[in-house]
């Protein structure tokens, strides 16, 4: 156990990004956001699924939809509690033990703790991906048969919903539909979990793993290979292509981000190209 304090808000903040690949938000609005949180009501606790109790309940917080929309239709603050409240209520759940994020992402790795910071409650440090995916069934609690509903969405104007559906694929259908009517982002609680559950198919350690990389991000190197270098090592990781970008082609559709990224290669990779498809995230390169 340990307390989150701005210099690691700002650190996982930059590291959930990179893991994000593109998507889970911006980084600087989710920062802002978990900045102004624990400024307002102190640090958040953060604790490693290994501390939670067993049969004690957690709910995640996260931003749903397309992450360019996010950038211009900002959050008015209050959906993030109301969204999480909404299902704990609905699950008649009276203590709710803590939140974790469902993704590594620039925003979706922050606003778990905005609820922890207002609602006084630990972060466990835990998600359901270890990066950011597109689509709610993407995660390890889906792959162990965990159901994503219910769950509870809602919008900066107030509208909020419940919904329960025959699985999760259906959960995506729809939920990806409400989410184009409420502007193409949303909030959403989803994938309640017992302690147990997050011990069992979390993915551990990720807000740490996304702080480390962030502190090599934002840290001082003699040049960029040897931060290129950090990365690699810190990642576990591989380096597959270095290039500088040509075009981008995009289109907002169906709630997502979607297109393709085309790359001219440099030093080793010099006379090559590259081209990296993305749904919200890069995905395919």
């Amino acid at each position: 156990m340990r307390y989150l304090d701005a210099e690691a808000i700002k650190n996982i903040a930059t590291g959930a990004a990179f893991l994000g690949t593109g998507g889970g938000g911006d980084p600087y609005i989710g920062k802002m956001m978990a900045l102004s949180a624990i400024e307002e009501n102190g640090p958040v606790k953060l604790v490693s699924p290994e501390e939670v109790a067993a049969e004690d309940f957690f709910l995640p917080a996260a931003m749903m939809g397309a992450p360019s929309v996010a950038i211009e239709k900002f959050p008015k603050g209050d959906e993030f509690v109301r969204v999480f409240e909404k299902l704990g209520k609905y699950l008649d759940q009276e203590t709710i033990a803590g939140t974790f994020p469902m993704e590594a992402g620039g925003v979706n790795s922050m606003i778990p703790i905005v609820v922890a910071a207002k609602l006084g409650i630990p972060l466990v440090d835990c998600d359901g991906m270890g990066r950011a995916f597109p689509e709610l069934p993407m995660v390890t609690f889906h792959l162990n048969g965990m159901s994503a509903t219910p769950m509870a969405i809602t919008d900066e104007k107030g509208n909020i919903g419940i919904m329960e559906t025959i699985d999760n694929t259906w959960t995506e259908r729809l939920a990806r539909v409400q989410t184009v009517e409420m502007g193409a982002s949303a909030l959403v609680s989803i994938y309640p979990a017992t302690g147990k559950q997050l011990q069992d198919y979390g993915i551990h350690n990720i807000v740490t793993l996304s702080e480390e990389i962030g502190k090599v991000i934002r840290g001082t190197y003699a040049d960029e290979q040897e931060k290129r270098q950090a990365l690699v090592e810190v990642t576990d990781g591989f380096e597959l292509f270095q290039g500088k970008i040509l075009d981008v082609e995009r289109e907002v559709k169906g709630g997502f981000n979607l297109g393709r990224v085309k790359l001219s290669g440099l030093n080793s990779d010099a006379g090559s190209e590259a081209v990296v498809h993305f749904q919200n995230e890069n995905l395919i390169a």
